[in-house]
C-alpha cells in the first residue's frame, strides 16, 4: 500500500511539475552561455579587420600597431615599429651571425633612422632591405667604422641618399657598398675620405637609374 502512494505521489509531482522542469532547464542554460558570452567578451580584446589582417599576415605584430621586432644585439638596440620604421641607437656593434638581427624582417622595413656612436662594423647593416624608402643617417657617427661593405646593398626602393656627413677616414672595405640600388637617381660621395680603403669592388654595381655621381 505504502509502494502504491509513493508511486501516485511521484506521478503527480511529474505531471504537476512537467512544464515547468524544461522551460526552467532552458532559462538555466541560456544565462549558462550569456555568462560564458560576457567572460569571453571580457577576456578577448576587441579587434579590428585591419588589425586582424595584420596580425595573419605578420604573427609577430601586436593589436594597437605596436612593434613588428625589436631586440638587443652587442651594444645596439633596434626597433621595428608598426609603420615599417627602423630605428637603430646605443654604441658600439652589432653582433653579425653572419648578418644584422633584423634581416629576417627586410621586406616590412620601410624607412630607418641610425642613432649611433662607436660603431666599427657597418658592413650589411641595410642588406637586402628592398622597400627601404629612405634613411636618417644624421646622427650615425662613422668616425670609428672600418667596414661599410655591402652596407646597402639591394636597397632598390631608394631613390635618394645622404651620406654627407659620414666620415670614412679609417674604412678599409666598401665592396659593393651601394650595389643594386637599382632606383638610386644621384649620389653625393665628395666627402669620402678613401686614403686606407683597400677594397671597393662593385661600389656602385647594378646602379641602374644613377645618372649623377658626385666623387
Amino acid at each position: 500500500m505504502r509502494r502504491i502512494k509513493r508511486g501516485l505521489a511521484i506521478l503527480l509531482t511529474a505531471l504537476l511539475l512537467g512544464p515547468v522542469l524544461p522551460a526552467f532547464a532552458a532559462e538555466r542554460e541560456s544565462r549558462t552561455v550569456s555568462d560564458g558570452d560576457a567572460q569571453l567578451r571580457t577576456e578577448s580584446p576587441s579587434v579590428s579587420g585591419n588589425q586582424a589582417a595584420a596580425v595573419g599576415d605578420n604573427p609577430s605584430a601586436t593589436y594597437g600597431g605596436a612593434d613588428i621586432a625589436s631586440g638587443v644585439s652587442g651594444g645596439i638596440t633596434w626597433v621595428i615599429d608598426g609603420t615599417g620604421k627602423l630605428t637603430l641607437t646605443g654604441s658600439g656593434d652589432f653582433v653579425h651571425g653572419p648578418f644584422t638581427p633584423w634581416i629576417a624582417h627586410w621586406e616590412q622595413i620601410t624607412s630607418a633612422e641610425v642613432n649611433v656612436t662607436g660603431m666599427t662594423d657597418a658592413s650589411c647593416l641595410f642588406l637586402s632591405c628592398s622597400n627601404l624608402r629612405s634613411v636618417d643617417l644624421s646622427r650615425f657617427d662613422t668616425s670609428a667604422v672600418t667596414r661599410m661593405s655591402r652596407m646597402f646593398e639591394g636597397c632598390s626602393s631608394l631613390t635618394s641618399l645622404d651620406v654627407s656627413g659620414f666620415r670614412t677616414e679609417n674604412v678599409t672595405e666598401m665592396g659593393g657598398m651601394f650595389a643594386d640600388c637599382s632606383s638610386l637617381a644621384s649620389l653625393d660621395v665628395s666627402g669620402f675620405r678613401t686614403e686606407n680603403v683597400t677594397e671597393m669592388g662593385g661600389m656602385f654595381a647594378d646602379c641602374s637609374s644613377l645618372a649623377s655621381l658626385d666623387v
